[in-house]
């Protein structure tokens, strides 16, 4: 069920406001729920914090409470789990405006801005960013369902065929490259393992240890690609060839 999360942003100024409760939880998270937004309205962030990370730890897991969370967290000044959990609220609503604007917001905050040549396609990626997983595999099945269904009228006989026969055509041909954005958005979802750094700052190195010369600096709420680990230090990658070793406690995997 989807919720109008509203969000207001005007010159330097930014209006976080809380959502109600998405599904409906058992009553022990659901009051835990209720506690959380009572603290945040009271300007008890950190134990509205507390709460909605309560709700996400008895297993409810919805937008609203991910996005909750985020607002907290960025009332507390902790850009970096604020970050994190508006990740997490895009994620299982892509197209809800207010998360986008929350996180995109967040995101212009944090100190390290990191330009460079994307490995893809901003504007497919984007694209991609506007459906969950669930969403994408429904497409190309309804669209299967259809285009059957179109073939069987045909051979029914209940209109003229190259009416029936043109549609059918067109709809195998949406099922087509619908199954493609499955494909691609699976193929990015394994291959892609990303993470928030939620240290105030934090030193990249060179290799996977103290001895390495420091690379480059990151700081709280720098978003990152894993690309594997060795230890307790996990090696990264971002935007513009850069690259290095981070001590693991310093991040939180996505």
């Amino acid at each position: 069920m989807t919720h109008r999360l509203r969000w207001r942003l005007g010159l330097a100024v930014v209006a976080l406001t809380l959502a109600p409760a998405t599904s409906r939880a058992a009553d022990d998270p659901h009051l835990t729920f209720q506690r959380g937004f009572e603290a945040y309205e009271n300007g008890q962030y950190e134990d509205a914090a507390s709460a909605f990370e309560s709700v996400l730890a008895s297993g409810v897991n919805d937008a609203a409470t991910f996005y909750n969370l985020g607002n907290s967290y960025f009332k507390s000044g902790r850009l970096g789990p604020a970050i994190w959990n508006y990740r997490k609220a895009h994620a299982l609503a892509p197209r809800d405006e207010d998360i986008s604007a929350n996180l995109e917001y967040a995101r212009f905050l944090a100190i390290d801005s990191i330009e460079g040549e994307a490995q893809t396609d901003q504007r497919v990626e984007t694209w991609l960013d506007r459906f969950t997983p669930a969403e994408a595999i429904r497409l190309p099945v309804a669209l299967w369902l259809t285009a059957v269904l179109l073939a069987v009228l045909w051979k029914l006989g209940v209109a003229p065929p190259a009416l029936w026969r043109r549609l059918a055509v067109t709809f195998l041909v949406l099922w087509a490259a619908s199954a493609a954005v499955v494909i691609a958005i699976e193929r990015r979802a394994e291959s892609t393992h990303e993470a928030v750094v939620f240290s105030r700052e934090i030193a990249v190195r060179n290799g996977p240890g103290e001895n390495f010369d420091v690379a480059f600096v990151l700081h709280e709420g720098a978003e990152v690609v894993v690309e594997g680990t060795r230890g307790q230090w996990t090696e990264i990658s971002l935007p513009g060839d850069l690259r290095g070793w981070i001590d693991s406690g310093a991040i939180r995997p996505l």
